[in-house]
């Protein structure tokens, strides 16, 4: 009866878990998608910087 009973709050914190890791990967993955970005950005800037494409 204690497990039936306790049923209902140990779902509740499943779910709740699983939301705060979702809301936390999703935070990752969009730092990790601007880091890319950001490097990628980066990159191109030097190459045409070396290049002599862009003058800055």
């Amino acid at each position: 009866m204690i497990m039936i009973a306790g049923l209902p709050q140990l779902i509740e914190l499943c779910l709740s878990a699983s939301f705060y890791y979702k809301r936390a990967f999703s935070f990752s993955a969009k730092f990790l998608f601007l880091y890319i970005l950001n490097g990628a950005w980066h990159g191109v800037f030097t190459l045409l910087a070396k290049g002599g494409c862009f003058h800055g």
